[in-house]
């Protein structure tokens, strides 16, 4: 037995079509939408380690396009571009839904917390049981997000893996830009 009681399985997304719910669209100016067109907000989300108001996330660099024709077409025009890559957010429950369910199992380039407020990103973390994103992967979000026209000056980033052990905080908080 692996601990898990039976019937209890960690859902897996297996296709764009599954993951579409919960995507994030990143728009021009650093602005992100949900996969309906509204300003992309975590504030009914919930992670187990940061509480209320943060998605655990997966990013990920699609091999294809991902993206249908139509949906690229209708952002095109309303001034937005089109994303080249998937970020997906979701609330966290325990032994069903995981960093690991948005791509199914498969490797990402970074996996952790985020918290967005009306369409502005404001705090990202590495926290991933499961992936358990170090330097080489926070680099690759932020440097995504740098390259694509995302502010990191107001954005807080906080690591899990630099906390002394002496310390009683969870986390390490850097501003993301550093």
């Amino acid at each position: 037995s692996n601990g898990i009681p039976s019937g209890v399985q960690v859902r897996y997304l297996r296709n764009a079509r599954h993951r579409k719910p919960y995507e994030a669209i990143l728009c021009t100016g650093g602005f992100w939408i949900d996969h309906e067109g509204h300003p992309f907000d975590t504030a009914e989300m919930e992670s187990n380690f940061s509480g209320r108001g943060f998605g655990i996330c997966s990013f990920c660099v699609p091999t294809g396009d991902i993206y249908s024709r139509s949906l690229t077409t209708v952002l095109s025009r309303s001034g937005f571009r089109a994303p080249k890559d998937g970020l997906f957010l979701g609330t966290h429950r325990v032994r069903h839904f995981h960093h690991s369910t948005f791509f199914g199992g498969q490797k990402v380039d970074f996996a952790g917390e985020m918290q967005f407020e009306e369409g502005k990103l404001r705090v990202i973390t590495n926290k991933s049981g499961h992936y358990k994103p170090g330097d080489a992967e926070i680099m690759v979000i932020l440097n995504w997000l740098h390259s694509n026209g995302v502010s990191l000056e107001d954005v807080e980033f906080r690591t899990v893996h630099d906390v002394p052990e002496d310390s009683d905080e969870h986390f390490v908080t850097h501003n993301a830009e550093e």
